[in-house]
Parts: C-alpha cells; sequence; structure tokens
C-alpha cells in the first residue's frame, strides 16, 4: 500500500495535492497581514509571497539538517538538497528585494524602529547573504557548511516572520516622532486595500494612525 500510494498516477496527484495545499499554508499568514490597514502592512502585497520563498528555504533547510544528523540521505541527495536550497534562497532574496521596493516612501519609515532594522537587515544578512555564500563554497568548502548554511536560513526566516510583526506596532508606538505626517490611509477611500472606513470622498481628511484621534 505505501509503494503504491507515493508512485505511479495516485502517488504523483498526491504530491501535487500536497504541494498545492502546502504553498498555500506558507502564504496565508503573510496575504491576512497584507489586509490589514496597518503601517508596513497595508503598503505592500508582497509578504506573501515572502512568506512563502522563506518557508520553502526553511524547510529544505529541515530537510538537509535532519537528513544529516540522522544519515537518511546519500551524497547525491543531499547534494540535489543544497542545490534546491540555493535556488529557494536566490528566490526569496528577488522577493525581498521586491518587497523592500514595494515599500517605497514608507521604508524610511520602518528604518527608524529596531524591528525594522532587524526586520531589513538581519533578514538579509543572517537569512540570506550568509546562507547563498556558503553554498556558494565562497571561502572554501567544510564539513560543516551545509549544517551552517541550514542554521543561518532557519534563523533568518524565524527573524523574519518575529521582526515582521512587531514593526507595524513599534512605528505606532512611536508616532510622529518615526516619520512626519505617516499616515497608512492617505488617498485612499473607503473601499480600498488599507483605507480607513471615514474615506469616502476627496473632502475627507485621513486620520493617521500616528497623529492625535
Amino acid at each position: 500500500m505505501a509503494r503504491w500510494l507515493r508512485r505511479g498516477i495516485v502517488g504523483r496527484a498526491l504530491q501535487v495535492v500536497g504541494c498545492l495545499a502546502g504553498m498555500f499554508v506558507a502564504a496565508y499568514t503573510g496575504t491576512l497581514l497584507t489586509a490589514t490597514n496597518q503601517p508596513m502592512w497595508s503598503d505592500t502585497v508582497w509578504i506573501g509571497a515572502l512568506f512563502l520563498t522563506s518557508s520553502a528555504s526553511m524547510s529544505i533547510a529541515v530537510m538537509l539538517l535532519v537528513a544529516r544528523w540522522r544519515g537518511m540521505a546519500n551524497a547525491g541527495s543531499l547534494d540535489r538538497l543544497e542545490r534546491a536550497d540555493l535556488w529557494a534562497l536566490g528566490l526569496e532574496m528577488v522577493v525581498f528585494a521586491v518587497f523592500l521596493a514595494s515599500l517605497g516612501a514608507f521604508l524610511p519609515a520602518v528604518l527608524e524602529t529596531w524591528n525594522g532594522k532587524v526586520l531589513i537587515f538581519g533578514t538579509l544578512l543572517l537569512g540570506l547573504i550568509v546562507p547563498l555564500a556558503i553554498h556558494l563554497r565562497i571561502g572554501g568548502a567544510a564539513r560543516w557548511s551545509m549544517p551552517a548554511a541550514a542554521v543561518c536560513a532557519l534563523l533568518g526566516g524565524m527573524i523574519l516572520r518575529y521582526t515582521m510583526v512587531r514593526t507595524p506596532s513599534e512605528i505606532l508606538v512611536r508616532g510622529p516622532s518615526v516619520a512626519a505626517a505617516y499616515s497608512p490611509e492617505d488617498g485612499r477611500k473607503a473601499g480600498s486595500r488599507g483605507a480607513d472606513p471615514g474615506n469616502r470622498g476627496a473632502e475627507v481628511t485621513p486620520r493617521s494612525k500616528l497623529g492625535s484621534p
């Protein structure tokens, strides 16, 4: 029965369904964040894609660590997993760059917060650049290279998620000292993404989350 489920048409169909379900779950949290009107979350539609690519690199990192620790894969399988992780990290790097670019004028407000700095530089350095450099054998190869890259990818993914959740609240707490006149609802009418429910026309002045109520 197990061999029948793993191979043939039924096995392939189950793999496709499992992959689609996994992609949905991996991106769902980020997609929910973009549906809010909080600072940063409401200014980009790329958080879901970023969470999806980050989940891919983290999942492969876990498989690499478990396979290496338990001796569950041969050298060829580990090599293929490492190449897959390299591609996943490269795609995550591209999506992360697009995410930062999509913030546009609101990126300085993010950089004014501690969590925002960790989000950008911590994720970029620990979660992307270091694992990519290790996988590309920059500085030479060693026995610890693969586990080190996997651990860095996992830590970077956790940093990404924690600081992504914490940054908007820090922007709101610090208020005008972070960004004068910053308002995620500016120019957005009711019904549009991130809009204040009271914005029903050009004559309505948006209520800034950073100003006085």
